[in-house]
């Protein structure tokens, strides 16, 4: 509920109703802190409810009492207690009254990745009756952003694997055939063309790793000044958006769409990358290599 969603409203004594209370349809209810003065209840105490409609009463279970810390929405304090919503139709359905119309309900979500999934369960166990919508729109824009950055990542990650393996296979080409006369000495000396090789892939392995050591170095110290300006201004939009969406702060999901992108799986992301490209260059090494006798070399030497 959004008044416990964004800190306006919170549990000051006990404990908001739980999910088997909300399956069973439990008696029980939270009422706020003007209510509990007013009647001097606690949390344990019992209380009759009048239901107008079914002319029934039915006693109740105070297990929680929460505070107002904003202004006063409603003075109606019958207006401001909270209790499953099974309960309430386990007795209207008790006293006959089958028909119950549920004009809208909201749900707020902890994690926005799961709103599309909810949606789509949400149609599928309540039929078509129900119209699922996803009042997503301010956040949308608020994120629209780091989306960029990330559909600007992505390609910009396919054209360094295509450039970095094109200029990675060209160096390894050249240095091979500038070391030809040494490929041909230790092949006259008895050395087998694995061998060989694995030396070659050994050096490209350990240049690789050095430039990994720099290169992470180096992103890392630029990545996180690039996303401390991102989160500033993610912040500042959510602050002006704040008062739009009713008080609904958003800046949770503003670091949860930054920072994680500098977690571990970036880091491997990288060094797949770099093996790969490292991969494409030594297989030239290798096949030239592999074509290299070591007679001809020695004689086109002399």
């Amino acid at each position: 509920m959004e008044n416990f969603a964004n800190g306006k409203w919170e549990v000051i004594d006990g404990r908001f109703y739980n999910e088997a209370e909300q399956k069973s349809g439990a008696p029980v209810v939270v009422i706020d802190e003007e209510m509990a003065n007013r009647f001097q209840l606690k949390v344990g105490d019992r209380f009759g409810i009048y239901f107008y409609d079914a002319d029934a009463t039915k006693e109740v279970t105070v297990i929680g009492i929460y505070r107002k810390n904003a202004e006063k929405v409603n003075l109606n304090l019958l207006t401001n207690m909270y209790t499953p919503y099974r309960f309430l139709r386990n007795v209207l359905t008790e006293s006959g009254i089958n028909q119950i119309t549920i004009g809208s309900a909201t749900f707020y979500l902890k994690d926005v990745s799961f709103v599309d999934r909810f949606i789509e369960q949400g149609k599928e166990k309540a039929g078509p009756k129900f119209q699922f919508t996803a009042n997503d729109v301010m956040l949308k824009r608020l994120l629209a952003p780091f989306e960029n950055i990330r559909s600007f990542a992505d390609l910009a990650i396919k054209a360094v694997l295509i450039a970095g393996a094109a200029v990675m296979m060209l160096l390894m080409a050249i240095i091979t055939r500038e070391r030809k006369k040494e490929i041909g000495i230790l092949r006259s000396l008895g050395f087998k063309k694995s061998t060989v090789m694995l030396q070659f892939v050994t050096e490209a392995l350990a240049v690789e790793l050095m430039a990994l050591v720099i290169g992470l170095a180096v992103g890392q110290v630029a990545s996180d000044a690039a996303s401390q300006q991102l989160l500033n201004q993610g912040m500042k939009v959510n602050e002006q958006m704040q008062h739009s969406m009713q008080g609904f702060d958003l800046s949770g999901q503003v670091i949860e769409a930054v920072y994680p992108s500098l977690g571990i799986s970036t880091y491997l992301l990288v060094v797949w990358m770099a093996l790969l490209i490292t991969s494409a260059g030594t297989l030239t090494s290798c096949s030239m290599i592999v074509r290299y006798e070591p007679i001809k070399i020695l004689a086109s030497e002399k």
